[in-house]
């Protein structure tokens, strides 16, 4: 069971302590488990070695950057365009 909509994007927003890290390891976890993605990407101001153990820590962003936005945008753009090809 996931709480996420894949393909999707999720955003989480609470109080310090709220929960959000626990949640999103937790679908990570899962998803890894399942299958369910083939990367996930996340923006965390909340350093946690726990991210890296889950996904590639180039898919972990710890600063808010729109150069970094774009660029996932435009893989995705040339990944969806290379699966239509197949």
């Amino acid at each position: 069971m996931s709480f996420f909509q894949v393909p999707g994007i999720t955003i989480l927003t609470s109080k310090g302590g709220g929960g959000k890290t626990s949640l999103i390891k937790f679908e990570l976890y899962q998803g890894a488990r399942l299958k369910t993605y083939d990367y996930a990407i996340i923006f965390t101001k909340s350093p946690d070695d726990e991210f890296e153990k889950i996904i590639d820590p180039s898919f972990i962003y710890y600063n808010y950057e729109e150069q970094q936005l774009a660029k996932i945008i435009q893989y995705q753009i040339r990944t969806k365009r290379q699966y239509r090809l197949l």
